[in-house]
């Protein structure tokens, strides 16, 4: 398999291409937003009138917020994200527009070799297709 291989042919690749930007509103409780939307690759439906393969455009809008804070600088945010297509029910996420993403971030600096290393690890439900998904990530660089 190709890793830059965009082709809308999902037994050919996994990839897309999308555009994203994020904005955080500071105050007591910053709150984030953010958006995509899928430009090119797998995102696509078959159109019932032409029976050809069209790309969905995919748009994503997010939004977290922190709801706890540790004494070391822990943080757990929770997040909530939905997603639906402009031109057609079915989007990359799910059948229909929907609330695609649900969860929690815990994220929190590690300190190892005089170098500081921030460390997160996510719990995510897609309610809409009823699976969830782990994740850990570490930054380093």
């Amino acid at each position: 398999m190709d890793i830059f291989n965009y082709s809308t042919d999902p037994s050919k690749t996994g990839n897309f291409v999308d555009i994203g930007a994020g904005y955080t509103f500071q105050g007591e409780t910053p709150i984030s937003v953010y958006y995509s939307v899928i430009v090119q690759g797998i995102d696509t439906y078959i159109d019932e009138d032409s029976g050809e393969k069209e790309q969905s455009f995919t748009n994503y809008i997010e939004v977290s917020a922190p709801v706890w804070h540790g004494k070391d600088g822990e943080q757990v945010k929770a997040f909530i994200g939905g997603a639906f297509s402009p031109v057609n029910d079915k989007n990359f996420y799910s059948d229909k527009a929907n609330i695609n993403n649900v969860g929690f971030t815990y994220s929190k600096n590690l300190y190892a070799m005089g170098k500081t290393f921030p460390v997160s690890a996510t719990a995510m439900w897609n309610p809409a297709l009823e699976l969830g998904a782990l994740q850990v990530a570490v930054n380093l660089f």
